[in-house]
């Protein structure tokens, strides 16, 4: 995928640079109607905005067109109390929707507003109280677009916090969950302009030369299944072809056709205007094709593009190395970088192992090392070793991913080919593919060894847990996870029982696998569970209610680790979690059981 520079929100933006009254102005100015004529106001401005029995909670929502004025506390006032603001820079930070977490919890859930949402136009608005007033305009513009990771949950939420002088109370709050319609999914791509719309952008200055951002409105991304991939234009260009992506152009010739790889279903697909979105389908499987989306101007010239690239085989062809080598009697600059992902293909093309002695051959293929490369890679060694070879199994847990050779009458071909639904586990902080090809050549009539890395970097679908599955040995952390396996006789014949025990206190993450074609119960696993004492169906978090659910592609893990300061808050239970994982038939493959007791009591 490529990574591009983009320029930042101008609402973003300007919070980073020095401030002017010219600056403010000019900025407060563009939301003049709305802040005078339209907007509603929501104010926590003295201590009888937070009445006991008042409303904690409060949810409104925003439609394109509308705003919305924002005030906590007044400055200088002089009331009986302080107020304080969460976040303090609603314009660069967003707070996550408290759910059903404790206010101590919900209210550390800060994160840069980059990183959840983007949008064409400033939403926060924080110059009125640089000038003295009191409040910022939330304002959601008629034309504009908001883009977020979640588009159905996406919403901006403010908490107003109230402290009495002089009394030894507890803090009041007021929390405003404002949500948006018409939000949109965050995509990957380009365009001719707003090139921070994107994810694979990050900010650059907004003084950029022509020359820089002509480098981000040619962008290729290759696709991956479930990926949202877009194209935004300026105000007076047009999206060519324009029911872009649902029909395409193809990269290698001009022609318009109906793209077979796009989710029909997508809710995005039928947007007008500047920006296109589009779905990758979930399945990729023998695809090697592009397709292409333009920006055109009035007069046709076309002023960027977005090629989505289908193509999932990569290939390091050794065999055309050698023969570009023998033509120029010189090292070409060749290097085989490849990334190995779920439902993608490398393939390595290696002549075979050439034991001539003929004098005049001045090129002699060595292999590949290590030999076993279907078994084992090469790590980083010590400076006397070098690079030093380990079996596979131990840096990459792999399910789903096959490791094949071939012949020709030349070469040995090597395909990595893992499935679209393969599980890919770093069992190491850093785990690459690595690999030597070795030949001789005498070309300054001496025989000289010559070695060029092969590396294969790989793209994790899931995290490395502590737990167990249905046939999945390599995946999983073991350490300190209780086995008790055995073998199952039913009238459909003998099975093998996975059954581990993993205290999520001692060893988290914690983690289950159940393949696609099982049933996995309860279905939503770690979120419910069987309580073993009863056996029946409970929340997970009403038993530990400071774990949380991480979402990953094919594992349900379940994250019991927690900030040092609530740790003491920990209530440890003699209760036993159950999840299982069932073949068609009923037969139980594979169960994990959550232990909630203390890992180290004291003495």
């Amino acid at each position: 995928m490529m990574l591009a520079l983009g320029v930042l929100n101008p609402g973003v933006q300007a919070l980073g640079d020095s401030w002017s009254l010219k600056d403010i102005f000019k900025k407060s100015v563009n939301h003049t109607t709305s802040y005078a004529l339209l907007a509603n106001t929501i104010s926590y401005t003295s201590e009888a905005d937070f009445d006991p029995n008042g409303e904690m909670m409060r949810s409104v929502e925003l439609a394109p067109g509308e705003s919305l004025k924002y005030a906590c506390g007044i400055p200088g006032n002089g009331t009986n109390g302080t107020f304080t603001a969460i976040p303090q820079d609603p314009v660069r930070y967003v707070l996550d929707y408290k759910g059903d977490a404790d206010m101590d919890v919900a209210l550390t859930r800060v994160r840069p507003s980059y990183s959840v949402y983007r949008s064409d136009a400033t939403i926060v608005v924080g110059a009125f109280q640089k000038i003295g007033f009191d409040h910022l305009l939330i304002t959601y513009d008629k034309d504009s677009i908001i883009a977020a990771n979640n588009p159905d949950r996406f919403s901006l939420n403010l908490v107003c916090m109230f402290q009495s002088n002089g009394e030894a109370t507890e803090p009041r709050y007021r929390w405003l969950q404002i949500k948006f319609k018409n939000v949109v999914s965050l995509a990957y791509g380009c365009g001719s302009v707003m090139f921070h719309m994107f994810k694979n952008t990050i900010p650059m200055s907004a003084s950029a030369s022509p020359e820089e951002t002509k480098l981000l409105r040619f962008c290729s991304i290759n696709a991956e299944p479930g990926m949202v991939v877009g194209i935004y234009c300026d105000k007076d260009e047009h999206v060519y072809p324009d029911n872009c992506f649902v029909q395409t152009q193809s990269v290698r010739s001009e022609k318009v056709s109906r793209s077979g790889l796009l989710e029909t279903d997508f809710p995005y697909n039928s947007l007008e205007g500047r920006l296109r979105l589009a779905r990758v389908r979930d399945r990729l499987d023998g695809y090697n094709s592009g397709s292409a989306c333009f920006c055109k101007d009035k007069s046709n010239v076309i002023t960027a593009s977005v090629e989505v690239l289908f193509n999932m085989e990569q290939v390091c062809d050794y065999e055309k190395f050698m023969h570009v080598l023998l033509r120029r009697r010189a090292l070409p600059h060749y290097k085989c970088h490849k990334e190995l992902r779920a439902g993608g293909v490398v393939k390595l093309v290696i002549p075979k192992l050439d034991q001539s002695s003929e004098p005049s051959k001045v090129l002699r293929s060595r292999g590949i090392y290590p030999r076993k490369i279907t078994e084992y890679t090469y790590i980083s060694g010590d400076e006397a070793t070098g690079l030093k070879p380990i079996k596979i199994d131990e840096i990459l847990g792999r399910a789903g991913l096959i490791i094949t050779k071939k012949e020709d009458s030349k070469n040995e071909i090597y395909e990595f080919k893992a499935s679209t639904n393969a599980i890919l586990v770093l069992r190491t902080e850093v785990a690459n593919l690595t690999y030597l090809y070795e030949f001789y050549d005498t070309f300054k009539h001496s025989l000289m060894p010559v070695r060029t890395i092969i590396s294969m970097g790989i793209v994790p679908t899931d995290p490395f847990t502590y737990g167990c599955g249905v046939s999945s040995s390599t995946i999983f952390n073991h350490d300190g996870v209780h086995f008790e396996n055995k073998a199952v006789t039913t009238n459909l014949g003998t099975h093998n029982e996975t059954h581990c025990t993993v205290n999520g206190y001692a060893n988290s993450p914690v983690g289950f696998y159940c393949p696609p074609n099982f049933t996995l119960y309860p279905e939503d696993c770690f979120s419910s569970a069987i309580l073993v004492s009863t056996g029946r169906k409970v929340a997970v978090s009403d038993y530990v209610p400071l774990a949380r659910v991480v979402k990953s592609k094919n594992i349900k893990v379940l994250d019991f680790s927690i900030p040092s300061r609530l740790k003491t808050g920990v209530t440890y239970s003699n209760e036993k979690l159950q999840c299982k994982c069932q073949r068609n038939d009923g037969a139980v493959m594979a169960t994990i059981t959550l232990d909630l007791s203390n890992p180290y009591p004291r003495a």
